[in-house]
């Protein structure tokens, strides 16, 4: 217990500097990167709720590693819903990329956290720490928190992949529950032995990308899919059909915009507020990753619509 409550200091006591200076394989889950998690007699096999961290993995053809260099990566977690109250532990990525920042934001927290206040602090220049601090436990299973990767601008037409890890550092990181207690330490010894799925990038070779002589025609005169299609569709901020990671990111973009003084337009209002409050931000953004998460395995079963009615995000 004394080992807990030392690390629970050490988070909270980073957070509140925070506070003050100022996202079709089944990979098995495995360790975090970093120290060796010390069990001390635990058997993370007779815990009550046996959670998986997982980091999203991208697969995406070499020609739209160029045209949208700017990644989302989504930081998820099972089996632990409304299990957990306290976090802390560290995101690394592969040096050739470059974490980008949304004005002071270098991550943003998702449903999963919707009732709890998470804490992004630079940890390096390819990383960044997280920490939970909570007296209840309001994490939920789901999407925690999503940010946003650069490719290197002298990608070439090998392609590569690049690295997306977790860290564990153990004499501050730490799992567990409001209580502390001994199911928080079961859960912990769970997530910390085998229950992190690390993620990548990979940018495949120039060679493998499918013959696209004749696609900036077929985009620009063909008009057969603008009369099947309404011409704004809720969520889908880029207009390419799908409601996916792209679509929260622009909106996201576009609320660091509209931070700066910029003006929203009529058209940004009907497909970005998802909500529907008369505000475009991170809740709305939030919302489109949540659907995505729950479609981007197999197609939908649920329209966008329809999944917002269900949660009661919009009438």
């Amino acid at each position: 217990m004394k080992k807990f409550f030392k690390r629970f200091l050490a988070a909270t006591a980073a957070m509140s500097i925070m506070l003050v200076s100022s996202t079709a394989n089944i990979f098995a889950a495995e360790k975090p990167r970093g120290d060796e998690y010390e069990l001390n007699g635990l058997d993370p096999s007779n815990a009550k709720n046996k959670p998986t961290i997982t980091i999203s993995k991208e697969v995406i053809p070499n020609n739209e590693a160029k045209t949208n260099p700017k990644r989302r990566v989504t930081v998820s977690i099972k089996n632990a819903d409304s299990a957990y109250a306290n976090a802390g532990f560290t995101i690394r990525f592969d040096e050739r990329l470059t974490l980008v920042k949304h004005k002071d934001f270098i991550a943003f927290a998702a449903d999963a956290w919707e009732y709890c206040q998470p804490v992004f602090v630079p940890d390096t220049e390819h990383g960044f720490r997280v920490i939970l601090a909570s007296s209840e436990n309001c994490g939920q299973d789901g999407i925690m928190f999503s940010f946003d990767l650069q490719l290197p601008e002298d990608l070439d037409n090998k392609g590569g992949k690049y690295p997306i890890e977790l860290y564990y550092n153990k004499d501050t990181d730490l799992f567990t529950n409001a209580n502390m207690d001994e199911e928080g330490q079961l859960m912990e010894a769970w997530l910390f032995t085998q229950g992190i799925e690390h993620g990548y990038i990979e940018v495949q070779p120039k060679w493998t990308d499918p013959t696209t002589t004749k696609a900036p025609t077929t985009i620009v005169t063909t008009t057969t899919t603008s009369v099947d299609k309404p011409a704004l569709i809720l969520g889908d901020a880029n207009n390419d059909g799908k409601i996916d990671s792209i679509d929260a990111s622009g909106i996201l973009r576009l609320f660091a915009y509209l931070s700066t003084g910029g003006a929203s337009t009529e058209n940004d209002k009907k497909i970005c507020d998802i909500n529907n409050d008369g505000r475009i931000d991170s809740v709305d953004a939030s919302a489109v990753l949540a659907y995505y998460a729950l479609t981007s395995s197999s197609e939908p079963e649920i329209s966008f619509t329809e999944y917002l009615k269900k949660r009661g995000i919009r009438k």
